[in-house]
């Protein structure tokens, strides 16, 4: 009898101790887990502002430059052309932030997404937001994709813009223009319009990973003052049969 109660103990003693070791899991998960969320806060919050101010430079050198196009326009001489051309150019404004070293007419900001992928990689079993993880995903993922290639877009329209300027003998650091010879002034603003429609579309890109940045921020927030499960985590959910009757399935 003894026998027995003895394995009893034994075995009572390893079940709890898997119990514990378990409980001390996912404790650990959960300090890591809110310590990973506020990592991702700073790095959000942090990106905001940056875009912010970003947003109202790029918005007001846009509109500068697209004055400056409006004019030139109008101006057949080719000195005061190019003289008003030059300030589109060399925008000497002490209007660039930090984090555009190149000092290129539109603003790159990078969204840093270590935290986040960190987070992603390490959380399955603590992160129950599936409205998170697909607004943070939509930022570092799909935003952030859809930013880079109009910015790709904009650098090859910039290069089109230096070749065919340097045809004329001008450049950003060179200018040494044949005022006699002919110039095709429309070509020139024609190719500048197209330039301006990607600046155009890089700034509602902006605006929009601002809003993002904004909603993943406030999501976030919640998170850590209560941890948000979606339905499909819990006991009691029920998968929903949705309506795919639309058009005809010839499957």
């Amino acid at each position: 009898m003894i026998f027995f109660y003895d394995i009893f103990k034994i075995f009572i003693g390893f079940v709890l101790g898997i119990y514990f070791e378990r409980w001390n899991e996912s404790r650990n998960d959960k300090k890591w887990s809110k310590k990973a969320l506020l990592s991702i806060l700073h790095d959000i919050d942090s990106s905001a502002i940056a875009f912010k101010d970003v947003i109202e430079i790029d918005t007001t050198n846009l509109q500068k430059d697209k004055k400056l196009l409006n004019k030139m326009s109008k101006i057949n001489n080719k000195t005061d052309f190019f003289e008003t051309l030059k300030k589109i150019i060399i925008n000497e404004d002490d209007d660039r932030i930090w984090s555009n070293m190149t000092h290129e007419e539109v603003n790159y900001i990078e969204l840093n997404s270590t935290n986040y992928e960190d987070y992603i990689r390490n959380s399955e079993r603590t992160f129950l937001d599936n409205r998170l993880k697909s607004m943070l995903y939509w930022l570092y993922v799909g935003e952030k994709n859809i930013y880079l290639r109009n910015l790709n877009q904009i650098e090859k329209q910039e290069f089109l813009i230096r070749k065919k300027l340097s045809e004329y003998g001008f450049s950003k650091n060179y200018q040494q223009i044949d005022t006699n010879s002919d110039f095709d002034k429309n070509e020139i603003i024609a190719i500048f319009d197209n330039y301006f429609i990607y600046r155009d579309k890089d700034l509602l890109i902006k605006k929009e990973i601002f809003k993002s940045l904004n909603g993943c921020s406030n999501r976030i927030r919640k998170n850590l003052k209560k941890p948000i499960i979606s339905d499909v985590y819990k006991d009691n959910y029920q998968i929903k049969n949705p309506d795919y009757s639309i058009g005809k399935d010839n499957r």
